[in-house]
């Protein structure tokens, strides 16, 4: 364990913290079957992949959400603008990535 950040290092030498957390029993007895049927390890890669994969989720939805507030016009407009400042359109002729055509 690191005397300073009070983390320990793991098999695959990633940062560690040890955290206390309290579960429903219900959710703990599915915890504890998962863990049983062998499908984990033990509880603890259980609630880490559950975690892990909770806030990928979260972190894509927020992506998308913000996505959503892009306006496709405006978006086009800074493009070919950003196009023009960079001088690209006389460099590679007027067709761009993907087709892009002015």
């Amino acid at each position: 364990m690191d005397g300073q950040t009070g983390f320990r290092r793991s098999e695959a030498d990633m940062a560690v913290a040890k955290i206390a957390i309290t579960l429903d029993q219900d959710i703990l007895g599915k915890v504890d079957r998962l863990v049983q049927r062998r499908v984990f390890p033990n509880r603890s890669r259980v609630i880490q992949e559950a975690v892990r994969e909770k806030v990928t989720r979260l972190s894509r939805y927020r992506l998308a959400r913000e996505c959503a507030k892009l306006d496709p016009k405006t978006e086009q407009a800074v493009t070919e603008e950003g196009w023009a400042n960079i001088g690209l359109n006389e460099i590679i002729g007027e067709t761009g990535p993907a087709g892009y055509r002015r």
